[in-house]
């Protein structure tokens, strides 16, 4: 398998993560307290990291070099995540770190 259809689904697994994760909260903590408003930010937050994994994923599909910056830029934030982001930062990182026209 190439590092291009490494890193896509990476970020689409990430993408569906954090989607599971806001549908989760939303099901447990919302229909528990019925706080939806005081959940508000946080699924925010969960939705804007589901459309960067998302439209990441996306554009490392289509191999365009915008998506590759964007996984190392994405990657290097996810090291700081210890120990699983810290991981999967590595493995991104392994798959971008060379041009994948050079690999193809």
């Amino acid at each position: 398998m190439d590092a291009q259809t490494k890193v896509f689904r990476t970020h689409r697994a990430l993408a569906w993560f954090y989607a599971l994760i806001g549908i989760g909260m939303t099901a447990v903590i919302g229909l528990a307290t019925g706080a939806y408003v005081e959940l508000l930010p946080m699924l925010l937050a969960l939705l804007a990291l589901f459309a960067l994994h998302f439209f990441t994923a996306r554009a490392c599909k289509q191999g365009k070099n915008g998506g590759r910056q964007a996984s190392i830029v994405i990657s290097c934030l996810m090291l700081l995540g210890f120990p699983i982001g810290t991981l999967i930062g590595i493995y991104l990182l392994s798959n971008t770190w060379h041009s994948w026209e050079a690999a193809a």
